[in-house]
């Protein structure tokens, strides 16, 4: 085979994995007791001082008690680690360079970004906090932003249309992969727009608001168009370097500073067309995705690595 020919990342020659119902019948069943514990999750979290009491941290740790039983469905009910090893997604190897230099590319593009915003007067630069706190901040989302971006591509684009390609066309697979991922993010905090009560009525009624997101294209349209932009990115990446690591380092660096930045600027009158903090829900940021995706997808394939020593 030619060496300059597009040959996508290798799957393992794997048998359908056996799934376990019995996993998703616990998970379900886990679902109402998350709701239920959530509040008393966030009144010993509040206790311990780990966390502030307000309705948005609140809403942070309902979410989090709710990844608990989807947890349980999707690692054992699917078990994915099954459907695909490190070698198949490019993770093995001296591949991590390649999510390095898509960790800084994307660092650079972001800073610009919101320098030019600063430039325009849509964001004022403003520390509030003490230096300490500060460092803490941007630390911590680091390392979250790196979790993220690890956890999210390993399971939609490194297994999740590998799954979906065995009952669908690949590309439809793919597609499907992306509104997941895409439809996922509409269980955020700030998509609540009235505050809820930290009780188990309030942690149902975030609930409710949560899923009427979904459906609301006035609230959730301009994000989920960003998202799907953002998706497709980085499954480009994925398809062009051969590994996964390019799109986690840009996943991990974009998730990093939407996270960080909102704790040294003060955002002023902005343009509806330049969306909101989260960058990527305006045309702006549309047309930046898009223009980032033909870039990417105009780019030529690398082989594999696993490919490269066959």
């Amino acid at each position: 085979m030619p060496a300059d020919q597009p040959v996508p990342p290798a799957a393992p020659a794997l048998g359908a994995p056996r799934i376990s119902p019995w996993w998703w019948v616990l998970g379900v069943a886990l679902l109402p007791l998350a709701v239920v514990l959530a509040p008393s999750v966030y009144g010993l979290l509040v206790g311990l001082g780990w966390i502030e009491a307000d309705a948005l941290a609140f809403a942070k740790v309902l979410r989090r008690c709710l990844l608990v039983p989807v947890a349980v469905m999707v690692l054992g009910g699917l078990r994915p680690w099954r459907d695909v090893g490190l070698q198949g997604m490019g993770l093995q190897g001296r591949r991590i360079d390649a999510g390095l230099r898509a960790f800084l590319l994307c660092v650079l593009s972001v800073v610009v970004l919101l320098a030019v915003q600063v430039q325009l007067g849509w964001l004022q630069l403003e520390v509030n906090e003490p230096p300490g706190k500060v460092a803490w901040r941007i630390v911590k989302t680091l390392g979250t932003g790196v979790v993220v971006g690890l956890l999210e591509e390993w399971l939609f684009r490194g297994w999740l249309p590998r799954r979906l390609a065995r009952r669908m066309r690949p590309a439809l697979a793919t597609g499907v992969a992306l509104v997941a991922f895409a439809a996922l993010h509409a269980f955020r905090p700030s998509h609540l727009r009235d505050a809820v009560e930290p009780t188990v009525a309030g942690a149902w009624e975030a609930l409710g608001l949560w899923l009427g997101t979904l459906a609301d294209l006035g609230t959730f349209g301009p994000s989920f168009l960003g998202l799907l932009l953002f998706g497709g990115l980085l499954q480009g990446l994925y398809r062009r370097t051969g590994t996964l690591w390019a799109p986690v380092g840009v996943h991990a660096a974009a998730a990093w500073l939407v996270f960080a930045y909102g704790g040294v600027t003060e955002r002023q009158a902005t343009p509806a067309w330049a969306g909101s903090k989260a960058l990527y829900d305006g045309p702006l940021g549309w047309a930046l995705l898009a223009l980032a995706l033909l870039l990417v997808w105009a780019w030529p394939r690398r082989r594999p690595e696993a490919a490269q020593r066959a």
